[in-house]
């Protein structure tokens, strides 16, 4: 990665890719007729990276304890395992979550 986080390039690519598709399935159950919008913005300060991922939808996310044999429900787990930080703020229209990802320590 261009900002020296290619340590952990293959968690915030997991990590963007999970908020992104919840970002898409809360936004695909407004009812518009407008097409869904995501925004998504990545910032780095040269030790941590800020994944966030805005969608129209006022419902904030909730974090479920998903069954062995169900099929969906662990982005939020996973986001919570891997990053060190995440949360979401409502925003006049919608909201933003976001996450947190340091990297790792010099041996």
């Amino acid at each position: 990665m261009e900002w020296g986080f290619g340590a952990v390039a293959e968690t915030a690519e997991l990590l963007a890719s999970e908020i992104i598709t919840n970002a898409v399935q809360a936004a695909g159950k407004l009812r518009s007729a407008e097409p869904s919008v995501i925004r998504i913005w990545v910032t780095c300060d040269g030790n941590s990276l800020v994944i966030r991922v805005w969608d129209a939808s006022d419902d904030m996310p909730i974090r479920h304890e998903a069954a062995p044999d169900q099929i969906g429900g662990r982005g939020l787990m996973l986001i919570e395992a891997l990053s060190k930080d995440w949360g979401a703020y409502r925003e006049t229209e919608g909201k933003v979550v976001w996450t947190l990802i340091s990297l790792p320590d010099d041996p």
